[in-house]
């Protein structure tokens, strides 16, 4: 236990921003296994996360002068983390990466009955096919237990907006699973 342990991550990022740089260590080792947890969702490319990782620290530690302690310091830095995954995302070989990852998971499924190979690649391919704020919102939720109300913040759409789109979302991914099931 270091001497930061019993701080909150926004008197961190005050300290931080005044040039305390343990304070910038205990956060970045505070919250980067979350982080990156998320970007591995979002990207499952090893060499992209651990890039997107770096950058994101990279942008919040320069831009700390902008952060508002008055808000959640992890929601601030997510929704950093979020546009750098969108600007990759823009790029045509993020998607050519993924499709390429699948196919390797597909093969890495070792462990577990054919039945729930099948369900399990379904289900990512399902995924993979939803509008971009869906995705984010499914992913942000439900992989990673982001409230929703946080989940607003780090899209920066109101908490409605998120509502909706995951259950869109649900809705779609259902349907992809299970096709004409609750049709007449």
């Amino acid at each position: 236990m270091g001497p930061y342990t019993d701080q909150s991550d926004e008197t961190l990022a005050v300290q931080a921003a005044r040039g305390n740089q343990e304070a910038v260590s205990a956060l970045v080792r505070r919250l980067s296994p979350r982080l990156y947890g998320f970007l591995q969702r979002y990207h499952p490319d090893r060499d992209d996360c651990d890039d997107l990782l770096q950058e994101t620290w990279i942008r919040a530690v320069s831009n700390l002068d902008r952060f508002d302690p008055k808000r959640r310091f992890s929601t601030w830095l997510f929704q950093i983390a979020l546009n750098l995954c969108r600007d990759l995302a823009r790029k045509d070989r993020v998607r050519a990466e993924y499709r390429k990852d699948l196919q390797e998971m597909r093969q890495g499924f070792t462990d577990t009955k054919a039945e729930e190979k099948v369900d399990a690649m379904k289900a990512m391919q399902a995924i993979e096919t939803l509008p971009l704020e869906q995705k984010e919102a499914l992913l942000l939720r439900y992989y990673h237990g982001v409230p929703e109300a946080e989940a607003a913040e780090i899209l920066g759409c109101p908490r409605g907006t998120v509502k909706s789109r995951l259950h869109q979302a649900v809705k779609a991914v259902r349907s992809e699973l299970a096709p004409g099931e609750g049709k007449p």
